[in-house]
């Protein structure tokens, strides 16, 4: 999932905790990054409320990111995924590795981030291979629910600086969640949780201003909350250090918080299909965190982020698989570490790919030959979904009673994955040997990508695939 130094170092930290009787040393992690974030906040914690009954913890679950829950008792539980900090790391890893711009000069780091600052386009090949990483993330999440992800080789000082971007990312991530608790906003504001649709109130046809959804209101007092957290946060690790390392401490506080938000935006928008809140949109979240940055790192950061934001924007476009020869370059590439996979594995992820990408129409034509090659038949389910009838296709499938009340219960979050596993474990699929094992995940993969493109399943008139 990332660099050597970095595969080393979690290995290092796993061992420690082992030893230690520890038996989740992500969530120690993660309460580490808390208590830094909850030593910033206090001073900002009105009297009757009280951080440190506060409890953080991380979960691996793919139909959340993060979410603050309080509690009738004046506690309150801050939730954490690993979908989420995992992706808030490698989009620092993918970030610093741009900081070598052809990946074979041998600038230093200063230089590098000089060149970037300059204006014209990012490297279109580094872009490429970021969107293949990332779409990478996303095809094993949708089909696996596994947040995998190939490593960078990155040099030792751009791994720190890696490190330190991520940590920046995460502490945001988590001052959010804290800010919730601080404002005292109430159950279910999921603030780095999973959003839909524009984000904005309708408009009453009689109406001569908008409707403001509260929710929608209680996410930008967090988020404004949480950037006064992190510039409290930044002053206190800059203390003691000369002006050039407070700047520098600024800059990467900065691009850790808007690394997360593009970590949030990739997620929300490739995995999820179904959501429990509205929230703002991430990049209206992020145009909106951009502008209480100083005129000069709006700026910068415009270039700075450029490629990264390109690249994630084209790993989230789902409408459209990635080029194969995209995929086989960055297999290709020395920097990308591919053990212990193989190549034929490899390239069933980029398959998989194409798949996860198909319109309806294909999709419903590769399930027919499929069924014409002696397999299960899918057809019957989509006549029914064709005019509405989403419980009469699951209940011919057979997919479990608890799944399809996950599936039609609209206030409940869905996932691309718990649909397609929903459709892989029905009793229409369960048929298939256990040898075509593959067969059976890509069919199930084709059937859920069908109903992830339809209107039936969503909240909202306002969500779209």
């Amino acid at each position: 999932m990332g660099s050597q130094p970095m595969v080393d170092q979690v290995d290092r930290l796993t061992a420690e905790y082992e030893a230690l009787g520890i038996a989740d040393p992500i969530e120690k992690v993660i309460e580490h990054f808390a208590s830094k974030v909850v030593r910033a906040a206090r001073p900002l914690c009105p009297p009757g409320r009280d951080l440190d009954k506060l409890l953080f913890t991380a979960l691996n679950d793919d139909e959340a990111t993060a979410h603050f829950e309080p509690y009738e008792d004046g506690s309150g539980l801050v939730v954490v995924t690993d979908a989420l900090a995992s992706l808030c790391s490698y989009l620092a890893q993918l970030w610093t590795w741009s900081l070598e711009p052809a990946q074979n000069r041998r600038w230093g780091t200063r230089l590098s981030l000089i060149s970037m600052l300059k204006p014209g386009p990012p490297d279109p090949e580094q872009i490429r291979r970021q969107a293949v990483l990332l779409r990478y993330h996303h095809v094993h999440q949708r089909v696996w629910g596994l947040p995998a992800k190939l490593g960078v080789d990155l040099r030792k000082k751009n791994f720190e600086i890696a490190s330190a971007i991520a940590e920046s990312a995460m502490c945001f991530v988590l001052a959010h969640e804290v800010s919730h608790f601080i404002l005292g906003h109430k159950a279910q504001s999921h603030g780095f949780g999973p959003m839909e649709g524009s984000g904005f109130a309708r408009r009453e046809e009689s109406a001569f201003y908008p409707v403001v959804d509260p929710k929608t209101e209680t996410e930008r007092e967090a988020d404004s909350m949480a950037f006064t957290i992190m510039e409290r946060l930044a002053q206190q690790q800059a203390q003691g250090k000369n002006a050039a390392a407070q700047q520098g401490q600024s800059g990467v506080a900065s691009l850790g918080m808007m690394l997360s938000m593009l970590a949030l935006h990739t997620l929300e928008s490739s995995l999820l299909l179904r959501t429990s809140h509205a929230h703002p949109p991430a990049g209206t979240r992020l145009a909106a965190l951009r502008s209480k940055f100083p005129v000069s790192v709006q700026n910068a950061s415009a270039h700075v982020l450029q490629g990264v934001a390109e690249s994630v924007d084209i790993a989230s476009n789902l409408s459209r698989s990635l080029p194969i020869e995209w995929w086989e370059q960055t297999f290709a590439h020395p920097r990308v570490q591919l053990e212990p996979h193989s190549m034929e594995y490899l390239r069933m992820v980029a398959q998989l790919d194409d798949i996860c990408a198909h319109s309806a129409e294909n999709c419903l034509r590769f399930l027919s030959v499929m069924h014409s090659q002696g397999l299960p038949d899918l057809g019957e389910g989509f006549r029914l979904v064709d005019h509405g009838n989403i419980l009469g296709a699951l209940k011919v499938w057979g997919v479990s009673e608890i799944d399809q009340q996950v599936i039609l219960t609209k206030e409940l979050p869905v996932s691309f994955h718990s649909l397609q596993d929903a459709v892989y474990r029905s009793k229409i699929l369960s048929g298939i040997p256990s040898a075509n094992k593959t067969t059976r995940l890509i069919l199930a993969t084709a059937a859920a990508r069908v109903l992830e493109l339809g209107p039936h399943l969503r909240r909202s008139p306002h969500e779209h695939a």
